[in-house]
């Protein structure tokens, strides 16, 4: 498991330097007392189209961004621990002239709020927001039919929902939310192909070497049936949690609902099966020669199937019914639902999932190294 996501805030004892171009404030026209000092938002962008979002308000620094991404081609994998996610911000940071995120060591009550909320104050690090994220291997072509089995299943007391394309499942509470946190598993060469792999085409060309990596990359999801198991843990989660505070709690805290997310699938058997439907098995023995021959013959069947009775002197009859015969389905006789089928199973197998294992030639995070001048 690793981190994807990060929405991470900071108050300090003093006033933040200006970082951006535009700034709002909110004044009392009575007392002309600044209520509120506001910079617009600032895109920090990485390598390989990335960008971490820095927000400042008086002496608050915010940062949006993933930094499993940022400065590299896909987030595949992504740092395990907070520190390391820690040193990507700071160092961007750094480079902004902002003081860096520290770790919290205590926590206060401050004063009551207009609504007499007496709000809890730390000297480091707030967490808002965490996804926590892992990757399965299902065998090639199953992603999709883990996706549509997880579907059948809650999560705790939530609901799933199947998105329509089959390649990602949700859950969410009966009234429709996810207040505490949000369950997702989705296919990932799926998701690659329809987001990385454009980007690079347009950033790079379609004969770069990033280009390359990223379809290679996408292959190897595909050939592997890849879903990504996230759970994205929002701010009350980690209020009642005890995960707010960065440095004051246990990180694996931050991995049992992801845990929680995985024995869904645990308890799961799963089976893949290849199935046809009467006019592909006409082609597929030989009996038909051409699609067109085979979805009329196939008319017959359903027809029967509807309890149609039909003139067996008519040549026409006889020829479907002859192919139809070569099937095992004789249109003669009544039909009864309960011994025929219009979809035959061929194969059937059993998927076995298991944590996906990143191939030799990928290129794995690298925490940033952070560099202090010293007199």
């Amino acid at each position: 498991m690793f981190y994807d996501w990060l929405h991470p805030y900071q108050d300090f004892d003093f006033k933040l330097p200006i970082i951006s171009d535009e700034r709002f404030f909110v004044q009392d026209t009575v007392t002309g007392e600044i209520k509120t000092d506001r910079q617009c938002p600032v895109v920090e962008k990485g390598s390989f189209s990335t960008s971490i979002t820095f927000k400042v308000t008086a002496n608050r620094v915010e940062v949006v961004g993933n930094p499993s991404r940022f400065n590299r081609l896909d987030n595949f994998e992504g740092f395990r621990t907070l520190d390391d996610c820690f040193a990507v911000y700071n160092q961007t940071m750094d480079k902004l002239g902002l003081p860096r995120f520290s770790k919290c060591t205590r926590v206060w009550r401050g004063r009551a709020d207009s609504k007499g909320i007496f709000p809890i104050i730390s000297d480091g690090a707030c967490l808002k927001e965490v996804h926590v994220t892992s990757n399965q291997a299902n065998g090639a072509g199953m992603a999709q039919t883990v996706i549509r089995a997880l579907s059948t299943q809650r999560f705790n007391n939530s609901l799933p929902y199947l998105f329509s394309d089959s390649n990602s499942v949700t859950w969410k509470s009966a009234q429709g939310n996810q207040r505490l946190l949000r369950p997702t598993v989705y296919n990932k060469a799926v998701e690659m192909d329809l987001k990385l792999l454009p980007k690079m085409k347009r950033s790079f060309g379609q004969s770069s070497d990033e280009f390359n990596y990223v379809t290679d990359l996408s292959r190897y999801c595909h050939d592997n049936g890849i879903t990504r198991h996230e759970v994205n843990l929002k701010p009350e989660w980690l209020s009642r949690n005890g995960c707010k505070f960065w440095g004051l709690f246990d990180e694996n805290k931050l991995k049992r609902p992801h845990e929680e997310l995985m024995k869904v699938q645990d308890r799961l058997e799963v089976s893949h099966m290849t199935v046809e439907n009467v006019s592909d098995m006409l082609i597929r023995k030989g009996i038909c020669s051409s699609k067109q021959s085979s979805n009329s013959t196939a008319l017959y069947y359903m027809e029967w199937m509807h309890g149609k009775s039909f003139d067996l002197q008519k040549k026409q009859v006889q020829t479907h019914r002859a192919r139809l015969r070569l099937i095992g389905v004789d249109i003669a006789q009544p039909c009864d639902l309960s011994r025929v089928s219009s979809i035959q199973v061929i194969k059937s197998q059993e998927v076995i999932s298991m944590p996906a294992v990143a191939p030799d030639w990928y290129r794995h995070p690298v925490r940033p190294v952070q560099l202090k001048l010293v007199a």
